[in-house]
């Protein structure tokens, strides 16, 4: 496996984490604000917040 290949699936295992939680609902309201969802997802993949927002919203790869 090449290193773009295991950097897109890092990118797409973060999307999905990023989908996972943003689809959270309680009481017809999600349950997580974005910022919070973003630090979770930073913190868990020793990432900062600005990197996984550029991730998530296709700013990179």
């Amino acid at each position: 496996m090449t290193r773009a290949e295991r950097t897109q699936l890092f990118y797409d295992k973060i999307r999905k984490e990023y989908e996972r939680l943003n689809a959270i609902c309680e009481n017809g309201r999600a349950k997580y604000t974005q910022s919070y969802i973003i630090g979770k997802i930073a913190q868990k993949y020793l990432r900062s917040e600005r990197t996984i927002e550029n991730i998530i919203y296709h700013r990179v790869g």
